[in-house]
């Protein structure tokens, strides 16, 4: 229906939820809704109350299944670092520096990374050693971040691939709740609960079967080398005036 001469005139925030839903990014909206705006809050409602749903039963189960895993380890001691507000404080002095948004992706290699602060200041506290989780299937795809999960200091998963990973859980004893889990990085505001397997665009079957000499299909096969080759400089130190490999 078009606007009648009247409304025309009148701001997108004056017209109703059709027209803040036309117009405004949700950027806008959340400024509107924290000043009390019932309509913004009712169009980001609607824009996004499926995907917070599952968001937040992705959480319910993420710490359901930390638990079971610390249970299962027995750790002499146990934290819980909240890094939120450390995320949070970072993207809005991003937005103040640069005048835009932090990208969804490159939010969540804050994540990543800031969990990993977390993790050495409190190492470097009691003189411990940080432990990464990366595994073979990992590793050769690149499907770490740089300085985040890839940044730390014993890798006894490395020679490992995803499957094999499960088969040590398995033999171990390990809650089947754990090794049978789809695997998900879980980093994307955007996409919560996204699949590692959907980000890389192969499953971790072929990955695994690649890395154990198995015939895969030849495009699965270039794609796993290509991904390899051009994320070469996260499997190394930083390059210095020494290094010929990134030529």
């Amino acid at each position: 229906m078009p606007l009648s001469p009247s409304d025309a005139r009148r701001p997108p925030a004056e017209r109703g939820r059709g027209a803040l839903e036309r117009v405004y990014s949700d950027d806008r909206l959340a400024r509107m809704a924290s000043r009390g705006n019932v309509d913004a809050f009712a169009v980001l409602y609607e824009r996004h109350h499926h995907a917070l749903s599952r968001y937040c039963r992705a959480i319910v189960h993420d710490e359901d299944d930390a638990q079971a895993a610390l249970d299962f380890v027995r750790a002499k001691t146990e934290w819980t670092f909240n890094i939120s507000a450390a995320v949070d404080g970072f993207e809005d002095e991003f937005e103040k520096t640069v005048g835009t948004e932090i990208s969804d992706f490159h939010k969540g290699n804050t994540k990543a990374r800031t969990r990993m602060i977390a993790q050495y200041a409190l190492a470097g506290e009691h003189n411990y050693l940080v432990i990464g989780t990366d595994h073979g299937a990992e590793s050769v795809t690149g499907f770490f971040t740089k300085f985040g999960d890839g940044g730390a200091d014993i890798l006894p998963l490395f020679g490992l691939n995803k499957r094999q990973n499960r088969a040590l859980l398995a033999e171990l004893g390990a809650p089947a709740r754990i090794w049978e889990k789809v695997p998900t990085a879980d980093l994307l505001d955007g996409k919560p609960g996204r699949t590692d397997e959907d980000e890389l665009g192969l499953g971790y079957d072929l990955i695994d079967d690649y890395l154990e000499g198995r015939d895969i299909p030849e495009a699965a096969a270039e794609r796993i080398e290509a991904m390899y080759l051009r994320t070469r400089h996260k499997r190394t130190v930083p390059v210095t005036i020494f290094d010929t490999w990134w030529k």
